[in-house]
């Protein structure tokens, strides 16, 4: 089974609802995407690394890999192509900036599933694709893994 490995980083405290919000996701997605990738030949693994050496642009980054199959870790805005912006924290214990994926001119300092999912299927089409398959079906209208 190949592993797709979901880094999440952090300061150990304090800690923004940006942050929170974006671990929350984070487990859900994994949590019920797990069964589903698994038919697939896929796993995921959360890792939360917590640091507070970790520097102000790097808090709430993501990245995936998967050794398996070579792809190494990568910010999720590589994978899926979106630029970063840091933004005012909305948080009354910060008195910084948090990081923020923008989509078609809208920032999103929590990240919302649906650009985790993104980030996850890219990764696992691309995989597919080096094992000479896909998903093994018809790819009319499907633009996933690019075959």
């Amino acid at each position: 089974m190949n592993k797709i490995i979901i880094r999440h980083y952090s300061a150990t405290a304090p800690r923004c609802q940006p942050v929170d919000q974006t671990i929350d996701t984070l487990q859900k997605v994994v949590s019920e995407m797990n069964p589903k990738l698994e038919n697939i030949g896929f796993n995921l693994e959360l890792e939360l690394i917590r640091d507070d050496k970790c520097k102000v642009e790097d808090i709430n980054k993501v990245t995936l890999s998967c050794q398996e199959m070579d792809f190494e870790e990568t910010p999720l805005e590589e994978i899926i192509g979106v630029p970063v912006d840091m933004e005012l924290c909305p948080c009354q214990e910060s008195s910084g900036e948090c990081r923020a994926l923008v989509v078609e001119g809208k920032a999103f300092q929590s990240l919302p599933p649906g650009l985790i999912l993104d980030g996850i299927l890219r990764v696992a089409f691309s995989a597919l694709e080096q094992l000479g398959g896909g998903c093994g079906h018809s790819c009319d209208g499907c633009h996933g893994c690019g075959g």
